[in-house]
């Protein structure tokens, strides 16, 4: 068994923030693969912006600042962070030389080609785990890399969920305001809500996932949508992975433009899980997490998307066939299998060629 460090310089957050607080897609993912990594044997901490050394359900959590020797080191996003002047001084020492870095990268991988990032990837030369093919797609031509594509995992609440009867007409959003909210309470006044005034719109979102922090273009994003109860708009605050069980129970359909910084939209997989259909334009990632005609559609353009949102809202016999087809095909890989995964990337370092997917 290995010593794994996971590295986050965005967040402060535990295993207690997943179960009890609103959480963005990057840290759940975080902490969901190391507690999958600590259930399989291993050690597992996760060095992010905490202020003091805990545990929660077989992980630690630690301030940056306290790392410790690993066998194992995922960067999010950042290789920066691979850099000596983030570890204590023995972490490189000639004792820890063979240690693994990964570079999960969590958002379009353009940004590599910036000095600030290539020239601490080009010095460490780590590992590098995409989530999805247009991730992949988007990680600059000339720069080479090693690298395996493992899609994110889901947590065992939206793993097995059972057939229900038609909810009524509420669609939902439940990405990150900034990424299409506005054009999507534009659709729902003009295409949606005049055609059918009993539908609703629920809007989950809000500061406390990014870590309350003051933002700007964010609480401009999300004005867009208050008060506007008259067009069947409501306005939620972001709730807990336990709480967006019931949310997507409750919902018809998930419509959801999508976007170019979506890389994986761990929300769209679990609404597809939990039996949710999804209407999107197939931006970014969004086309790869719905089965079009099947589990719900991908729309060339406004007029197609708000017509297949309105058929899926009132036609009962569509909705039943779309639910029932995303709860058989939808449901990705829980976190057990994709930490198999992620231990083959270690323990199986010549399968990490170019394109290879394990």
């Amino acid at each position: 068994m290995m010593r794994w460090a996971f590295l986050d310089d965005a967040l402060a957050y535990t295993g207690a923030t997943l179960r009890g607080a609103p959480m963005g897609g990057i840290q759940a993912a975080t902490v969901q693969l190391a507690e999958a990594l600590a259930a399989r044997g291993h050690t597992a901490t996760v060095y992010n912006r905490v202020g003091e050394i805990s545990q929660h359900y077989g992980v630690t959590y630690a301030p940056l600042e306290k790392i410790n020797t690993a066998d194992v080191v995922v960067a999010n996003c950042a290789p920066k962070l691979f850099s000596p002047k983030n570890f204590a001084r023995h972490f490189f020492s000639e004792a820890t030389q063979k240690t693994k870095k990964i570079l999960w990268m969590h958002g379009p991988a353009s940004y590599m080609q910036k000095p600030k990032h290539l020239w601490p990837y080009i010095l460490h030369g780590p590992r590098v785990v995409f989530s999805s093919h247009y991730q992949r797609r988007t990680w600059p031509a000339w720069l080479p890399q090693q690298s395996v594509d493992i899609p994110l995992g889901l947590g065992a609440m939206f793993l097995g969920m059972a057939e229900r009867q038609p909810p009524p007409p509420v669609a939902i959003f439940l990405s990150n305001p900034r990424r299409g909210l506005d054009w999507l309470v534009n659709l729902w006044q003009t295409r949606v809500f005049p055609v059918m005034p009993a539908a609703r719109l629920h809007v989950y979102g809000g500061r406390a996932v990014y870590g309350n922090r003051q933002d700007g273009a964010l609480d401009k994003a999300l004005s867009v949508a208050e008060n506007r109860q008259a067009q069947g708009i409501h306005c939620f605050p972001p709730v807990p992975r336990q709480g967006l069980v019931s949310v997507l129970q409750g919902a018809r359909v998930m419509v959801y433009r999508g976007d170019a910084g979506e890389t994986f939209c761990l929300a769209a997989a679990e609404a597809q899980a939990a039996g949710v259909p999804l209407v999107t334009q197939g931006l970014g990632c969004l086309a790869e997490r719905v089965r079009h005609g099947e589990t719900g559609f991908v729309a060339a353009d406004d007029e197609t998307l708000a017509a297949h949102t309105l058929a899926l809202l009132r036609d009962d016999g569509l909705w039943r066939q779309h639910h029932r087809a995303a709860l058989t095909h939808q449901a990705q890989p829980g976190w057990g299998p994709v930490a198999e995964r992620w231990e083959r990337v270690v323990f199986s370092p010549g399968a990490l060629h170019g394109r290879d997917v394990v």
